[in-house]
């Protein structure tokens, strides 16, 4: 549909962000407006697919227009994403392809979920809250959203909430002194990776209910480290001191 006298796709910035000036505070404009066209892009563009695929429809027009209602609960969503309490989630629902699933085996992280004898989707799962986790901290960051140390004093609290869990745990009469037992060590290390999968800590207090894959995703970043914090099997630390001794004698 042609509007007359409507800006030009060069000069849209300025009239959508007087726009958006009404609902967004003045320091989060540029990333809402951002944000917003991106969800109006990819929006748009599956409208347009739909209809390419189906020349005959013979709907309504405003059934296959983009409705005022749906822009305004997405915009309603988008400016509530950037309030003080929370940051924003932009890949909850992302789905790396096959190639990153392949190009992430012998990571850190996957080499720790390797010595649990892990099902195939339980390490694809492990490897899909990495990337979301990944991407979301990435762009908190570029984007400048985190305020100070935030990130470090998330995982402290990240690390210091899985040191209590292990100390408990090798406590519980089923592992107590049977760390010799490698099938005992598997074990605890896949009740520990389970508590793992089991955590939603928040960043910030207000950040939805299914961002559990950030605190997740998270640990698994930190057991990407080269020396990592955390863990799962309780002699991977050891495993991993072999690996490295091996592979030097061997250059």
């Amino acid at each position: 549909m042609i509007v007359d006298n409507a800006p030009t796709i060069q000069n849209l910035e300025e009239p959508i962000k007087n726009r958006l000036r009404i609902v967004a505070p003045k320091e989060r404009l540029e990333h809402i407006y951002r944000h917003m066209l991106g969800w109006w892009y990819a929006t748009a563009a599956e409208q347009l697919w739909q209809n390419s695929q189906n020349p005959t429809d013979q709907k309504p027009v405003n059934q296959r227009l983009i409705k005022w209602i749906d822009m305004k609960t997405e915009l309603d969503d988008i400016v509530n994403q950037y309030k003080e309490d929370r940051l924003p989630t932009m890949f909850a629902r992302a789905e790396p392809d096959e190639l990153y699933y392949k190009s992430q085996e012998g990571r850190g992280f996957v080499r720790q979920l390797d010595f649990l004898m892990l099902q195939v989707e339980e390490v694809r799962y492990a490897v899909k809250d990495y990337y979301r986790a990944f991407h979301e901290r990435t762009k908190w960051g570029t984007e400048k959203l985190l305020i100070g140390k935030e990130m470090e004093r998330y995982e402290a609290d990240l690390k210091e909430q899985w040191h209590r869990f292990v100390l408990r745990l090798q406590r519980n009469p089923e592992f107590a002194g049977r760390f010799d037992d490698d099938a005992a060590c598997v074990e605890f290390g896949q009740r520990v990776l389970e508590w793992v999968d089991s955590q939603n800590v928040a960043i910030r207090t207000g950040m939805p209910s299914n961002s559990g894959y950030i605190t997740r995703g998270s640990y698994h970043i930190m057991a990407d480290n080269e020396v990592p914090p955390v863990y799962w099997h309780p002699k991977f630390l050891e495993k991993l001191d072999a690996i490295v001794k091996e592979t030097i004698g061997s250059i």
